[in-house]
């Protein structure tokens, strides 16, 4: 045994640091959304500090400026930063990235740490000897495909390229205005394509009048509907426009509960190239934009509720400090699933304040007790508005209409989600618009309110009853109505 630790001891100690390579990791930084500070303090200058932990030296850091446009709660940076770091070559080894953002108030003397975000880089690095990651977004067009899919150009210039195959998946509509047809032909060809990739048509209340029916749902007569997915848009498409990390404050060891204070968007790669192309282009989101939201409301489906009483659900959208409520009660209005046909609208900027939140409450007659809440869900504006499979939802709509209509965004299913329950507490039936202020006069809004209830008889007729059996020990029936 001895001899054994001898020569142990006299073998060299094997090196078990991992072979390193210098490389580059690259952070995009849109902004951040929905940061909080502790208790009742406000936001007021946040910045961001970038960190990746270094073996045997420091650790390599970089950081934004600070910024507070459009908000300080949801300020925009649209800034790159090019960290110089060593990699390790195998990805098992790779650091995590920290973002940190912080926030300056008493005129700069006092620096808080809002929270912390988390970037695993070992899903940016390749194994030795494997094909490098291609860039899945494609920045070669000059323009912003945003812009062009909005811009008054020819009707005739819109279309969209797939495949068959791809046709009958994602069912959208087919571009015929290429085609060589007789006037005639073309209107009913293009008609004929309309019908074709109809998706789910919603069961339209019967009391809303015809004409307003084919104001925002369509044109039943012609057979062009809104589309109607079944969930909402971003589990059934690809709208994720940038990557989101959200910002944790709290230990989350028995001390204190972990809790998310706002969320980091942008983009993160490794690159070995210091002189490498940006992933995304930051002429595309350098300029926000102003844009009106207009959320519509059609109804809701399967509410939950405590007790044996039926709902009296009200809306409250928000979007940043601007809150909304909605009606409540009225005929068809109550209940589990109930008709609202409620319209909301916001201002908001893009890049930019871009959490839409629609909360369902059960109204409370007692004055003394709190509404109840019964569900909420939250839509992101900005990865709408940036994403390409958005911008093409109901393009051809707008081509076939000769650009007099926006596109038809179609109306989804989306669940309600209660910090109670793990299951959904019901759905609301919605559709948004984001459109440009420039545009209001051209588009105005639909008008999608239902129309006054009115006051009818309803006569019931009894004329005889048949087969009615007495009660088990009584030989007659003292029958009322």
């Amino acid at each position: 045994r001895h001899n054994v630790l001898s020569r142990l001891a006299s073998q060299p100690v094997p090196d078990i640091k991992p072979e390193m390579r210098p490389g580059f990791v690259d952070i995009i930084t849109v902004g951040c959304r929905n940061l909080r500070a502790s208790g009742l303090a406000s936001v007021e200058r946040p910045f961001l500090e970038f960190v990746v932990p270094q073996p045997d030296e420091d650790e390599a850091k970089d950081k934004t400026r600070v910024s507070k446009k459009p908000e300080p709660e949801n300020p925009n940076f649209l800034c790159r930063n090019l960290i110089p770091v060593n990699l390790p070559l195998l990805p098992v080894f790779a650091p995590t990235l920290r973002i940190s953002a912080f926030d300056k108030s008493l005129g700069g003397l006092r620096t808080n740490q809002l929270g912390v975000a988390f970037v695993d880089l070992s899903a940016f690095i390749s194994e030795p000897g494997a094909p490098e990651e291609e860039d899945v977004r494609d920045d070669s067009d000059d323009e912003n495909t945003y812009n062009s899919y909005n811009s008054d150009t020819d009707a005739d210039s819109v279309s969209t390229k797939h495949t068959e195959d791809e046709d009958d998946k994602e069912r959208d509509f087919t571009d015929l205005s290429d085609t060589d047809f007789v006037t005639e032909d073309k209107e009913e060809a293009e008609m004929a394509s309309f019908r074709k990739h109809q998706s789910v048509v919603p069961k339209l209340d019967p009391r809303v009048p015809a004409n307003k029916v084919k104001m925002y749902m369509g044109d039943p007569d012609t057979g062009i509907t809104r589309p109607h997915e079944i969930g909402s848009l971003e589990n059934n498409h690809d709208l994720e426009s940038f990557k989101s990390y959200e910002f944790l404050q709290g230990q989350g060891d028995g001390l204190g509960k972990r809790r998310v204070v706002g969320k980091w968007k942008g983009y993160v790669r490794v690159v070995y190239d210091e002189d490498a192309e940006p992933f995304l282009s930051l002429e595309k989101i350098n300029n926000p934009e102003t844009f009106q939201i207009r959320l519509y409301v059609l109804n809701a489906s399967k509410l939950c509720c405590d007790g044996d009483m039926d709902p009296e659900p009200y809306i409250k959208a928000s979007l940043g400090d601007q809150v909304h409520k909605g009606d409540w009660g009225g005929v068809g209005c109550t209940g589990p699933s109930p008709n609202l046909n409620q319209y909301f609208e916001f201002q908001t900027s893009l890049p930019g304040r871009s959490s839409l939140k629609v909360d369902v409450f059960d109204h409370n007659e007692n004055l003394l007790m709190q509404d109840e809440l019964i569900g909420s869900t939250i839509i992101d504006l900005e990865d709408r508005w940036f994403s390409e499979p958005w911008q093409k939802m109901g393009q051809d709509y707008r081509s076939f209409m000769k650009q007099t209509a926006l596109a038809m965004k179609p109306v989804e299913k989306r669940n309600l989600r209660s910090t109670h329950s793990l299951i959904p507490q019901g759905a609301l039936h919605l559709w948004v618009d984001i459109v440009p202020t420039t545009d209001l006069k051209k588009y105005p809004p639909h008008d999608i309110s239902l129309p006054p209830p009115e006051d009818w008889v309803i006569r019931v007729i009894i004329w005889k009853t048949i087969n009615i059996q007495p009660n088990e020990g009584e030989d007659m029936i003292d029958m009322y109505v």
